[in-house]
């Protein structure tokens, strides 16, 4: 996806009132209970016709302009013009797959991907599906200004019933880092929590076996994800999650990368901690 439609999916992630999706009358459209439903192929391809268009007729805005109601406006013309359904309640299928909030309804061929978002006091149910599984989910797309292009109030019509159970997974990320190329579901519990400060220090202490490179945009505090032989960490708001503390079982969504790792005398490497940044979706396990 290009640039500008990148950062409005980055206002989603951030944006408090997280909203809508997008699509178009088709033959596999269908009627039903006045929610109109689409494949992601069929949706997919307007799309992706609305923002080749929408890159066109906004190519001379700002930043403050295209992240308003100007650029919103824009985004409807472009929409009226393909047929892509904007500030419309819609049902889509597709595939789950894992994203840093929400998450995402893609093609089989991984061509076409829709952002999905949950209220902010809904259970990120996706968090519970497999990735790659059919799902059907219905919500807004396009809804305001900070959620054009994506579709948000999201609901799992199918499948139902989505069990939670906890799984402490950290171990077996790990041991398939080299296989790891996409956001993953990370389950484990939480044995030690520290101040971004006091993480870094101790970072700096160890800096000759780890890979830690300071970010100015990571979070205020760090959580320890704790396995049978490794570990994950994770810098998170604490203003957002007060109440995390050791011993709470908890999941996360996001990208796992090496912080530090053993190679052996064969020449093959054993990840022993993992980092993932920030994340921005946690659930407790009660």
């Amino acid at each position: 996806m290009k640039k500008k439609l990148l950062m409005i999916l980055l206002l989603c992630i951030f944006s408090m009132n997280l909203t809508a999706c997008t699509s178009e009358e088709t033959g596999t459209q269908k009627k039903d209970k006045d929610i109109e439903e689409y494949n992601i192929d069929d949706f997919g391809a307007l799309y992706e016709k609305t923002n080749v268009l929408f890159e066109k007729e906004s190519e001379y805005l700002t930043d403050d302009e295209l992240y308003s109601d100007k650029g919103y406006s824009i985004y409807k013309k472009c929409s009226e013009e393909t047929g892509l359904p904007f500030k419309k309640t819609i049902r889509l299928r597709g595939k789950k797959m894992n994203s840093m909030k929400g998450f995402l309804l893609e093609s089989t061929d991984g061509k076409y991907s829709i952002s999905c978002f949950f209220n902010e006091d809904s259970l990120n149910e996706s968090l519970f599906i497999n990735d790659g599984d059919n799902i059907v989910v219905s919500g807004i797309f396009s809804e305001n200004a900070n959620s054009y292009g994506c579709l948000t109030n999201a609901t799992i019509e199918s499948p139902q019933n989505i069990e939670i159970v906890y799984e402490n997974n950290i171990d077996a990320i790990l041991s398939d880092y080299e296989h790891i190329s996409r956001s993953l579901i990370v389950q484990g519990e939480i044995s030690t929590i520290l101040s971004l400060e006091e993480f870094e220090q101790g970072m700096e202490i160890m800096k000759s076996t780890v890979t830690y490179e300071h970010q100015d945009y990571y979070y205020d505090t760090v959580a320890q994800l704790q396995g049978e032989s490794g570990s994950i960490y994770f810098m998170y708001k604490n203003d957002e999650y007060p109440n995390l503390k050791v011993g709470d079982k908890i999941v996360t969504p996001g990208y796992v990368y090496d912080l530090m790792h053993l190679k052996h005398l064969d020449g093959t490497v054993e990840i022993l901690s993992g980092l993932m940044g920030n994340v921005y979706d946690i659930y407790t396990f009660q």
